[in-house]
């Protein structure tokens, strides 16, 4: 299959509980989400400017937040391999906006959901590290696969204990929780910075928990500085908190 003809027209209504609590537009947006075999220069088109958010990974699937302006016109992404980048144990790939010309200034946050297999045209070790690239300001996110390999769900069931990293911030302030599970021997914070309604906002006291929860790659909030991100202390990747149980 031809991955530049392939396009996938998706809409959002931008309800859900993930894009809520992460202050997304309540209206319905519409967005064609084009797989490229081929840089995006060569199409001609403008490189519009928006924010990705975070990257919440699921195996090859990837919900991908973005912020742009816009709200009356049809604005369209494109995410191609760069497959001239070469660095150790790492791989990348861009995402671009086009805002059709779109003069309106609503400041609209919805999700995109990629799928890695139209993307990344090779075979990847399970150890390499993809960055997805903000085609419009150059900014790119990390993500680590044995990282994103732990389980994520609604329910509770990851054990671990809340415990207080002087990094801070989070919903929480300085109390994040420490996973009872390593990667590469290193210890693995989970950074709460959004949650469920359901959840206490309460600051707790350090005890024994299961959670249930969702990767936020990238996510930084005014408080919280990619330096925290990994520590001496052991990796540290922000959430959002889905289900809270002390044991």
């Amino acid at each position: 299959m031809n991955k530049a003809l392939l396009i996938i027209t998706v809409s959002f209504l931008l309800t859900g509980c993930l894009d809520t609590a992460l202050d997304a537009t309540d209206n319905y947006v519409y967005n064609s989400l084009n797989y490229l075999d081929q840089p995006y220069d060569d199409l001609g088109l403008s490189n519009d400017p928006f924010d990705i958010i975070s990257v919440s990974p699921n195996g090859d699937e990837w919900d991908v937040i973005v912020e742009y302006s816009g709200g009356c016109n049809e604005h369209s992404f494109y995410t191609w391999w760069d497959d001239t980048w070469q660095a150790s144990g790492q791989t990348r790939f861009f995402l671009a906006h086009y805002d059709n010309d779109d003069a309106c200034e609503a400041i609209i946050r919805d999700t995109l959901n990629l799928d890695l297999n139209y993307i990344v045209n090779t075979d990847l070790k399970d150890s390499t590290i993809i960055r997805i690239v903000n085609a419009s300001n150059g900014s790119n996110i990390s993500v680590d696969p044995l990282l994103a390999a732990i389980s994520q769900g609604d329910n509770c069931g990851i054990a671990g204990e809340i415990e207080e990293n002087s990094c801070g911030q989070g919903i929480w302030e300085n109390q994040w929780i420490l996973l009872n599970d390593s990667v590469r021997q290193l210890p693995v914070w989970l950074i709460p910075v959004r949650s469920d309604s359901q959840i206490s906002l309460d600051i707790p006291e350090e005890d024994d928990v299961e959670v249930g929860f969702t990767f936020l790659f990238g996510y930084e909030s005014a408080q919280l500085s990619n330096s925290c991100f990994l520590t001496d202390e052991g990796y540290a990747i922000p959430v959002y908190l889905n289900c809270v149980e002390t044991e």
